[in-house]
């Protein structure tokens, strides 16, 4: 596989990774540049005094390593609708959210964002390619994934048969700033989803808490995306 003569790292961390990529793709993993997916499921949401389970649907857009945009609407029962939008362009967190500042540029701010998107495009596996990035391998079944410009780095827990069961990493919440470990779990298998094998669910963690279960719905590889996309005006 091309993308393991690109990466850094000794041959067991390269053999790990190929057979994560082997689970997950076969034999022909998709070379991603650009990638969006579309999701429903269900995220917390503070309605009244209450924290309570909401449906959400939206969709997430890509632009590897670490351009990133999120669009999504919650609908809880008897309440006008919450629609949220988030775009990173690497450097630059702009923001249609109540109660959020629409840009933030400040260091802390751009690398805890970069940390966290770094955590969902490992979870791809694709995209890991390129003399940054660095591979360390813990054990057999666990993975240390570094790019080694920006110094983000998440570790990739395994199922026995090689299989994504978990991303970790540790970054700042956005919810309270708060900086917490960040965990993206899959269950449910794995689907071919026009043309990309994902994860049935993905739950994501802040912390000890879940803070949303989704469900990968479509998928789009190597789209055009504009550059508006990653900077809302």
């Amino acid at each position: 596989m091309p993308v393991l003569l690109l990466s850094r790292g000794d041959p067991k961390s390269k053999d790990v990774l190929r057979r994560a990529l082997t689970a997950r793709y076969g034999i022909g993993a998709p070379a991603l540049d650009t990638l969006c997916i579309a999701f429903t499921g269900r995220t917390r949401l503070k309605v009244g005094p209450i924290t309570t389970w909401v449906p959400v649907e939206g969709r997430v857009r890509f632009r590897f390593p670490f351009a990133a945009s999120w669009e999504y609407t919650v609908r809880p029962a008897g309440l006008p609708l919450h629609h949220v939008r988030v775009a990173f362009d690497g450097s630059r967190i702009c923001r249609q959210q109540p109660g959020k500042p629409p840009v933030a540029d400040d260091n802390s701010s751009v690398n805890a964002m970069r940390q966290q998107v770094w955590a969902n495009t490992t979870a791809l596996l694709c995209p890991l390619s390129g003399s940054a990035i660095e591979l360390k391998a813990v054990n057999d079944h666990r993975l240390v994934v570094t790019h080694t410009e920006h110094g983000t780095h998440v570790a990739m827990q395994l199922n026995p048969d090689y299989t994504v069961s978990a991303i970790e990493t540790s970054t700042t919440d956005p919810a309270d700033g708060i900086q917490k470990p960040y965990r993206l779990e899959f269950s449910g298998g794995q689907r071919l989803i026009d043309g990309l094998m994902l994860p049935h669910t993905i739950t994501m963690y802040w912390g000890d808490e879940i803070d949303c279960e989704l469900h990968p719905v479509r998928a789009d590889i190597n789209p055009e995306i504009d550059d508006s996309a990653f900077q809302i005006a």
